[in-house]
C-alpha cells in the first residue's frame, strides 16, 4: 500500500508539473519595447512609419494612445521603475535619477541600484506566482541592468538580464551615430529564438543618446530616431514569423520626450542652464542640497525627510520658495507637504499637480520645474553644462503608448484626448502586463498593498471585452 500510494503521488506530481507546463506554453507572451527619448510630438510617416503605422488605422491593428505620458520627473529610472512597479514614485522611491540622503557628507546618489526600489518589480512578482514563466530585461543602458538585479528578501532578478556594456564607453561615429539599438535588438531576437521568454522588458537607448548631444531638433537626432522606428519593424517582422505570434502582445512607449536647451537669445534664452544651488549659497542656505533631474530639480532639508515642516523649517521653505519663483528661468516652485507659513496646502505638489505623484521623502521639500527649453544644473554638473537636449519637466512627458501584436483580442483604435477614456501612463503598462499574465499586482516589499491612487490602471480598453488572462 504504502509502495502504491507513492506511486500515485509521483504520478500525480507529473500531472500537475505537465499541467502547469502545458499552460505556460499557451500562456500570452507580453513584451514592453520602450525607445529611450523618443518624444511622441516627433514622429512622423517619413520618419518613423512604422510607430505612425501603428499610431493611425491602417493595416497594422494596434491601440494608440493620442496623449499618453511618462511618469513625472520625465526622466529614465523613474519611467523605467514605473513600468516594471506599476506604481508611480511616492510608493516606488525612483523619484529622479538621484536624489540625496540627506547627509551632509554624501554627495547625491544615483537610483540605478535595485536596493532603492519600495515596491517589487514584475520580474519579482512572476517570479512568486508564476515561476514556470520565463522573463527577460534587456537594456541598451546596461546601468539599468543593476535597477532589477536581485535583492536578498526584496527582488528576484529575470531569468535573463542583459546590458549592453559597449553603450557605457561607446563613441558615436559622426555617420553611423550609435550603435547599441542595433546590438540591443539583435539580444532581443536571438533571447526569443533561444528561450521564447513570456514577459519581456527591452530598452533601446541611442535616441536619448543623440538627442541629448545634438539636440532633438538636430539631423543626428531624426537619423536616431528612424534607426529606433527600423529597429521596432524589425522586431515585429521577426515576431509576426513566430508560432508564438497569435499569443504575443507588445507595448511599445518611451520614458521621457525632449526638449531642445540650446541657448538662443532671440527666444529668450540666453543661458537656458540654471544653477539655482549658487543662488542658495550666495543667499546663505548652506542646509539646502539641490538636485537636479533635467527640467525639475528637488530642495532637500539637511537632517532627515520632514512629514511636516515646523515653524522654523516653514519660515525657511518659503524663503527658498520666494528665492527660486524670483529666478527668471524658474516656472514653479511647490512644497511636499503642506506649509504653515506659506499658503497651507495651496502651494503643495499634490494641490498643484495631482497626477504627478511625486510626494515622497526622497523628493525633498521643495520641487522647482524650469521654464520650457531650460533645465538645472546642481549640484554643479559639468557634463549638463554641454548638453543640447534635456528633459524631466511636464513639457517633456509626451510619449507614444502603442498595444499592437498577434493576440486577436487587440483593439485597433486610436484612444483620442477627449475625456472619454483615460489617456495611458507608463505604470499603466505593469498593470496591464500583469493583467495579460494572470499574476496580482506588485505590492511594497513589506509585503502590503501599494495605495490604489498610486498604481497604474488596467488598459482594458485595448482589448475586447472577451479577453482575459
Amino acid at each position: 500500500m504504502r509502495i502504491s500510494r507513492t506511486r500515485s503521488l509521483v504520478t500525480l506530481g507529473l500531472a500537475v508539473a505537465m499541467a502547469s507546463a502545458a499552460t505556460a506554453a499557451e500562456s500570452r507572451h507580453v513584451y514592453i519595447l520602450l525607445i529611450d527619448g523618443c518624444d511622441a510630438r516627433r514622429l512622423t510617416e517619413e520618419t518613423t512609419p512604422t510607430l505612425w503605422a501603428l499610431s493611425h488605422p491602417g493595416p497594422l491593428r494596434a491601440t494608440s494612445y493620442s496623449a499618453a505620458r511618462a511618469a513625472m520627473p520625465s526622466v529614465t529610472n523613474t519611467n523605467h521603475a514605473a513600468i516594471m512597479t506599476a506604481a508611480y514614485s511616492a510608493a516606488n522611491g525612483i523619484v529622479g535619477n538621484s536624489f540625496w540622503d540627506r547627509d551632509p557628507a554624501h554627495a547625491p546618489v544615483s537610483t540605478e541600484s535595485a536596493q532603492y526600489l519600495e515596491v517589487e518589480t514584475l520580474f519579482t512578482v512572476i517570479e512568486k506566482e508564476r515561476p514556470a514563466l520565463v522573463t527577460a530585461g534587456l537594456f541598451g543602458k546596461s546601468k539599468l541592468v543593476n535597477l532589477f538585479s536581485a535583492v536578498p528578501d526584496q527582488q528576484h532578478a529575470p531569468d535573463m538580464l542583459w546590458g549592453d556594456a559597449a553603450s557605457e564607453a561607446e563613441a558615436i561615429d559622426v555617420r553611423a551615430g550609435f550603435a547599441s539599438d542595433q546590438r540591443t535588438m539583435d539580444e532581443v531576437v536571438r533571447t526569443i529564438e533561444q528561450r521564447q521568454p513570456d514577459f519581456m522588458f527591452a530598452a533601446l537607448p541611442d535616441v536619448d543618446r543623440t538627442s541629448h548631444i545634438f539636440g532633438p531638433d538636430s539631423v543626428p537626432a531624426r537619423k536616431a530616431l528612424s534607426q529606433a522606428d527600423r529597429q521596432v519593424g524589425r522586431l515585429l517582422t521577426f515576431l509576426q514569423q513566430q508560432e508564438s505570434w497569435p499569443r504575443t502582445v507588445l507595448m511599445i512607449t518611451a520614458d521621457h520626450g525632449f526638449a531642445s536647451v540650446e541657448p538662443n537669445r532671440a527666444e529668450g534664452r540666453p543661458y537656458p542652464l540654471v544653477l539655482f544651488g549658487r543662488e542658495l549659497l550666495r543667499a546663505g542656505f548652506t542646509d539646502l542640497v539641490p538636485v537636479a533631474n533635467g527640467a525639475v530639480e528637488s530642495i532637500a532639508l539637511a537632517g532627515g525627510s520632514r512629514d511636516k515642516l515646523s515653524d522654523a523649517d516653514g519660515q525657511r521653505m518659503a524663503q527658498a520658495r520666494a528665492l527660486a519663483l524670483a529666478q527668471p528661468e524658474v516656472a514653479e516652485a511647490w512644497y511636499r507637504v503642506p506649509n504653515p507659513a506659506d499658503g497651507g496646502s495651496e502651494f503643495t505638489l499634490a494641490h498643484a499637480h495631482p497626477d504627478w505623484h511625486l510626494e515622497h521623502p526622497r523628493t525633498g521639500e521643495l520641487i522647482l520645474v524650469a521654464k520650457p527649453h531650460h533645465h538645472f544644473g546642481d549640484p554643479f554638473t559639468p557634463r549638463v553644462a554641454g548638453l543640447l537636449g534635456n528633459h524631466g519637466g511636464p513639457d517633456e512627458s509626451h510619449i507614444p503608448i502603442l498595444i499592437t501584436g498577434g493576440d486577436p483580442s487587440v483593439r485597433a483604435q486610436v484612444v483620442a484626448d477627449d475625456g472619454a477614456v483615460p489617456q495611458a501612463a507608463n505604470p499603466d503598462l505593469g498593470a496591464t502586463a500583469a493583467w495579460l499574465l494572470g499574476v496580482r499586482m506588485p505590492r511594497t516589499i513589506k509585503g502590503k498593498a501599494v495605495p490604489k491612487e498610486l498604481t497604474g490602471r488596467v488598459l482594458r480598453e485595448a482589448f475586447e471585452p472577451s479577453a482575459t488572462p
